[in-house]
């Protein structure tokens, strides 16, 4: 994932799966839905950038 260098300098970005019902597809569905995943309280978003608004998922 680019979200880091795409939001701004020196950043990090970490993902925790909140959730073991997605079983085999977890990590196309991550790739794939990133931001829905963490609008839906499924994917926690862990990061360095203060303002987790300005974290730029890109096409996701």
């Amino acid at each position: 994932m680019y979200a880091a260098k795409k939001s701004t300098r020196n950043a990090w970005v970490g993902l925790n799966s909140k959730t073991n019902g997605r079983g085999d597809d977890l990590f196309a569905s991550i790739i794939e839905q990133t931001q829905t995943l963490i609008q839906c309280d499924e994917l926690e978003m862990v990061t360095s950038i203060s303002e987790h608004d300005l974290v730029d998922w890109g096409s996701t």
